[in-house]
């Protein structure tokens, strides 16, 4: 029998910016950013850095989240982690970790306005 290692990923934040959406020639991708707050220190109550996480979803999934989302919007993401590896024009080694989106929901709550006043 053979082992497949596997990787789940679960995040609740809000999108960073509009999402793109991005048609490949076999495919329709769309590529956005979640933002994650962490909360704040219990040492000193100061606000923790949020983390900022890139995500790709393909085909039907990316047109519905990028017609129904915008910056600062709150999504519920579920998918794993995907690596890119390439080597850049210089011969250097780089890489890229993303979420492949396997699912997504808006998460209910009290959207804010332009003015970042409570709706």
């Amino acid at each position: 029998m053979s082992w497949k290692d596997e990787n789940f990923v679960l995040i609740h934040g809000r999108l960073a910016a509009d999402p793109e959406l991005v048609q490949t020639q076999s495919a329709v991708c769309c590529n956005f950013t979640v933002a994650n707050n962490r909360g704040k220190a219990k040492s000193t109550g100061e606000d923790l850095p949020a983390n900022f996480f890139k995500c790709v979803a393909w085909n039907k999934p990316a047109e519905m989240i990028a017609e129904a989302f915008r910056k600062g919007d709150r999504i519920h993401i579920t998918g794993s982690l995907i690596q890119n590896r390439w080597t850049d024009s210089k011969g250097n080694n780089r890489s890229d970790v993303k979420v492949q989106v396997y699912s997504f929901a808006p998460i209910a709550g009290r959207k804010k306005d332009e003015n970042n006043n409570t709706a």
